[in-house]
């Protein structure tokens, strides 16, 4: 993949063809956060429809001296993720309910390991979405620290702090489940 810095200029000038480049680049690595944070394949196709919509309209407004094009890609979708499950919160959805089977099996589809990304899924659920964030960013996405700290707009003890504290509940969560004992 070629660098997406490499065409920053030319993206906050609104080329057409330069967007569509950095959408090929990006999108699969932003849809992949996204269906993590929401656990809905709709809900994910229509975020980043979303993301992309924000990313050109706020172009002019990205600064290549402070961080990658990429990173702040990521944190357009993290936020409107975050503000999309806000929303949806608000408006009487329980969070819990965001991650249905079809994100079992959307999951499965994308990555070896059924059971696994089902347990995963289940588990990522139970978490508070900071804690989420960063275990997805950082354990799934296997993005650097200082990366998700400037996505994330925090200071990057607050992510190894966050990432820490989430992999300890991600872990007692799976060591008090069904899921962790063997079936006799």
């Amino acid at each position: 993949m070629p660098k997406t810095n490499d065409y920053a200029a030319e993206f906050r000038a609104g080329d057409a063809v330069v967007f569509k480049r950095v959408y090929e680049d990006t999108s699969t690595m932003l849809y992949r956060v996204v269906f993590r944070l929401t656990g809905s394949r709709e809900d994910a196709e229509d975020i980043l429809h979303d993301v992309y919509i924000k990313a050109y309209q706020a172009r002019r407004s990205y600064k290549p001296q402070l961080s990658s094009l990429q990173t702040w890609l990521y944190r357009i979708a993290v936020n409107h993720t975050l503000n999309f499950l806000k929303r949806k919160k608000w408006l009487g959805g329980n969070l819990a309910n965001l991650f249905g089977r079809g994100a079992a099996e959307d999951v499965a589809e994308s990555y070896a390991g059924v059971a696994e990304n089902e347990t995963l899924q289940k588990l990522l659920r139970e978490i508070p979405e900071n804690y989420r964030v960063c275990v997805v960013l950082r354990d799934i996405e296997d993005r650097p620290y200082d990366e998700i700290a400037r996505i994330l707009n925090v200071e990057l003890g607050t992510v190894k702090s966050r990432l820490n504290r989430g992999r300890q509940m991600l872990k007692g969560l799976y060591e008090r489940s069904e899921l962790s004992c063997p079936k006799i």
